[in-house]
């Protein structure tokens, strides 16, 4: 996994507009248990697309790691939300159930 972290570092660094490298850095940041730099780059993601649902469900989940509850909440929700408007069952489902795990 190792190489493929370095591979997306090194891609950012070539193109660091491109959001797609950060969200796939994120993503395997975030399966070798490296949250904190996951949600980091999950945040840009975020930022520069607002209705990016899948960069707001990671953050979800990565704050669950980093047990950040009240962070975990508010991205679940904002999944939540852009999976109804986006018409997205799957991460919707995903989204209510971990909602309901932290209540």
């Amino acid at each position: 996994m190792s190489d493929r972290i370095s591979h997306f570092r090194l891609k950012i660094k070539e193109d660091p507009s491109n959001s797609l490298y950060k969200f796939s850095l994120a993503q395997l940041l975030h399966e070798s248990g490296d949250n904190e730099e996951a949600a980091i780059l999950f945040e840009q993601c975020l930022s520069e697309k607002p209705n990016w649902m899948m960069s707001a469900l990671f953050l979800g989940k990565v704050n669950i790691a980093l047990n950040n509850k009240e962070q975990a909440v508010k991205y679940l929700q904002v999944t939540k939300d852009l999976a109804i408007e986006q018409n997205h069952d799957d991460p919707l489902q995903e989204a209510i159930e971990l909602l309901s795990e932290l209540q």
